[in-house]
This record gives C-alpha cells, sequence and structure tokens, in this order.
C-alpha cells in the first residue's frame, strides 16, 4: 500500500492491525494453526462478497505475487511484485451505508 493511504486503503490496514493483534496475542495456537483459521475466515467473508470462484482467483493471485515478493528478495532482483492494486480485477460488492 501506498505511504499516503485512501480511505479504502486506511481500513484495509486497520483491519488488518486488529486480525494481526488478536491471531497475536489472543490465541495460545501456532502460526500455521491461526494461518488455518485466517484462511478461512478470508475464503469465508470473500466468497459472500464475490463468490467462491472470484475469492479463489484472489488468493492464488495473491501467492503468486508472495513468490514474487520473495524472489526480489532471495535474488535482488527487481520484480513486478506489489500488492498495489491486487483488487483492481475483482468486483467487490459496495454495501449501502443505510
Amino acid at each position: 500500500m501506498s505511504s499516503d493511504p485512501t480511505g479504502e486503503e486506511a481500513l484495509m490496514q486497520e483491519l488488518y492491525q486488529e486480525l494481526s493483534d488478536v491471531a497475536e496475542h489472543c490465541s495460545p495456537l501456532a502460526g500455521p494453526e491461526k494461518s488455518v483459521v485466517l484462511f478461512r475466515i478470508a475464503v469465508e467473508s470473500g466468497a459472500k462478497d464475490i463468490g467462491l470462484l472470484s475469492v479463489v482467483a484472489l488468493l492464488s493471485k495473491l501467492l503468486a505475487t508472495t513468490i514474487g515478493i520473495m524472489e526480489e528478495h532471495d535474488t535482488g532482483r527487481e520484480t513486478s511484485g506489489t500488492f498495489e492494486g491486487i483488487l483492481d480485477d475483482f468486483q467487490v460488492k459496495r454495501r449501502s451505508p443505510n
């Protein structure tokens, strides 16, 4: 995310921080177990808005981007690995404010 986040990016960062804090401090589970729980939450909550097939496609894109970032870190070669704009290809239902 950019250094000056938009409203949506700020909300995403806030949710990230809240979930990170809960995962780190409120559960005796180890990292892999926490990952499974967070993955389930991601799939279930995403599927409600964009459908299961789109969630799977998004998760695939996230994994591929993460591998690109890891490659850049491990090799020092610059890649296009960034999460910036990762949601651009996905139609997210906007909820009515009322």
